[in-house]
């Protein structure tokens, strides 16, 4: 295949299993019913578009790059023998259990009221059935639920209030989502009341609505915001995280699962397209998995995943199929979330996987140049480069490594650099095996690498991190090079 690998393998055993033994718990009991067997008459139904698989599977789970632990326990799995939904789910719980990443399940960024509100769905290709949950709140793992009203119930989607009394009901576990981090950064938030990220078009209609639940006395927990609150402003963090993952399993089963917490300040009840099957994720067993992370109202007008499903039926390979979803997506964008160019202001990713245990995944742009996505197979557990529908470095005639030379420094001399930088686009700077690595808020992480003393690059995009030093020799900010334009993130913690 020709997609590029861009680090290393990542293993944390230790919370891969605690996580796996959780799930076990959470559900104890559910192997024992019986589900629906694959073999259903084809008579019976109308038939899908014909498509030729070649005979053999090769074992693979895809995921975007926040699944890269989950990956490899889904891999792992299945190469033991496991069904391709239980395997994926399992992989999603690590992150769904995780309170450090703000986009999903525990610790996931909240609602405007501060309510996290949690959505997921999944499908499971050998019985055709799906399953899916909208604005759970309580529950921390909403692929599990999804999974169980697939597993016992009639339907496949159930929402709000009465999607967690039925959690409630299976002996799923209720607990607080909102973490004293998240917390902290919606009451910040809510202080400087920054509209990015709320969900609001018209400045009338959100005055009219914080007046009127205001009146109702609806979400108004007037609580003092943290000291700091005036001053952090739009550096408040904010993300649209989301977790996808897909597997096919060495027989050629196929299963897919979604998860997330949506866009932080969102209007409460929103729900976008993880949990709408054909959307957020899709799976035919005949043919492919594919999912999404990104703007999910531009997914659901053009049915995303089910589309690049629709694409590989037709012969395309994964990546070609998510690359036609991403036009399909271009061609349906309103003109207020176009640049002047005509191209979509926000990010979106598609990957997929074929019965044959090909695999791919497609951006919007280069513009992003943190998103990659996970991939677990007989290779191991890795980092792949998505292909990017405009590579915008390209169509500038620039390199994005150009005559830079990356230069060794000593491991030591790059602890100062850690730490927390806030400002147009918050970074994580965080160091691993001897290297650097940036993490924007609502992104992923890339590894930086180091052309002088206080300057590094990245290999994958046209961007540059120059660190400020004061006279003292500590690092006081960053300057942030993108596509030309220079951001400045005053170092906070």
């Amino acid at each position: 295949m020709s997609e590029k690998d861009v680090n290393p393998t990542l293993e944390r055993g230790a919370s891969m299993s605690a996580t796996v033994s959780r799930r076990q718990f959470l559900l104890a009991g559910a192997a024992a019913v019986p589900v629906v067997g694959a073999a259903t008459a084809r008579s019976s139904r109308s038939a899908a578009p014909a498509v030729i698989i070649p005979q053999g599977s090769r074992p693979c789970v895809v995921a975007s790059d926040n699944g890269i632990r989950g990956v490899k326990v889904a891999y792992d799995m299945l190469m033991k023998g496991a069904d391709t939904l239980d395997a994926i789910i399992a992989g999603v719980n690590i992150e769904e259990l995780d309170p450090n990443d703000r986009g999903v399940g525990l610790g996931g960024l909240p609602n405007e009221e501060g309510v996290v509100q949690l959505s997921a769905s999944c499908m499971h290709g050998p019985t055709r059935r799906a399953g899916a949950v909208g604005a759970l709140e309580g529950i921390a793992t909403p692929s599990n639920v999804a999974k169980a009203v697939m597993e016992y119930t009639d339907t496949i989607m159930l929402v709000g209030h009465d999607a967690k009394r039925f959690a409630l009901a299976m002996g799923f576990k209720e607990q607080n989502l909102l973490t004293d981090q998240s917390k902290e950064d919606w009451l910040t938030w809510k202080a400087n009341r920054a509209k990015r990220g709320d969900g609001w078009i018209n400045d009338k209609a959100r005055e009219d609505w914080l007046r009127w639940n205001a009146a109702q006395k609806n979400g108004t927990d007037e609580e003092d915001p943290p000291p700091n609150a005036g001053l952090r402003g739009s550096e408040t963090a904010w993300t649209h995280g989301t977790i996808n993952m897909n597997a096919v399993a060495a027989n050629g089963d196929l299963s897919s699962c979604t998860s997330t917490s949506g866009y932080s300040w969102k209007i409460p009840g929103r729900v976008a397209d993880s949990p709408i099957i054909g959307a957020g994720q899709y799976c035919d067993n005949d043919v492919g998995a594919a999912g999404s992370v990104g703007r999910g109202e531009s997914v659901m007008k053009v049915c995303g995943s089910f589309l690049t499903v629709e694409g590989m039926r037709r012969g395309l390979s994964p990546t070609e199929a998510c690359l036609e979803t991403l036009r399909r997506v271009m061609a349906t964008t309103e003109p207020r979330l176009l640049d002047p160019q005509g191209r979509p202001k926000f990010g979106l990713v598609f990957y997929a996987v074929n019965k044959r245990g090909e695999f791919g995944g497609a951006i919007l742009s280069d513009y992003y140049p943190f998103e990659c996505y996970a991939v677990a197979d007989a290779s191991g557990a890795r980092l792949v480069a998505l292909t990017p529908l405009y590579d915008r470095t390209a169509e500038m005639g620039r390199d994005p490594i150009g005559t830079r030379r990356e230069i060794a420094l000593d491991p030591a001399a790059l602890d100062r650099f850690v730490g927390e930088y806030a400002g147009e686009i918050p970074i994580v700077i965080t160091k691993e095996n001897g290297s650097l690595w940036a993490q924007p808020t609502g992104n992923r992480r890339a590894q930086l690498f180091a052309e002088a003393p206080t300057e590094f690059f990245l290999k994958i995009a046209d961007m540059q991190l120059s660190f400020v030093v004061d006279a003292s020799g500590t690092v006081t900010s960053l300057v942030l090079t993108l596509n030309g334009q220079n951001m400045t993130m005053r170092k906070v913690r």
